[in-house]
């Protein structure tokens, strides 16, 4: 939480995280494995494992062996540190709306 004592993870982002969970989203690293569907979103990469702290050398590449282009370590729904986030894909957007639609948003 902001100001809190954990280094990296203290500027507010892990809310925003942990409010999309509400919102209806997985960890983009949700199946732990190359074979699962991930975070079930088409347009979200499929990574092995959880992202720690801001990895930009080498490129932190899951499946390197399949011509991915890297992990999605900007990506809120990740465990990268609060400075590596940037935003979410246009898919997990639309599931957003979608939840919110069926079971936040009052009539």
């Amino acid at each position: 939480m902001p100001a809190g004592t954990l280094i990296g993870y203290n500027s507010g982002m892990t809310a925003v995280h942990e409010t999309r969970h509400w919102m209806g989203l997985l960890h983009t690293f949700e199946s732990y494995s190359c074979d699962g569907s991930g975070d079930c979103i088409d347009d979200t990469p499929i990574e092995a494992t959880t992202t720690d702290g801001y990895p930009t050398s080498p490129n932190k590449q899951s499946f390197p062996e399949n011509g991915d282009p890297g992990d999605p370590i900007h990506n809120y729904m990740d465990y990268s540190v609060n400075s590596c986030y940037e935003g979410f894909t246009g898919d997990q957007v639309n599931r957003m709306r979608s939840m919110w639609g069926l079971y936040r948003d009052a009539y």
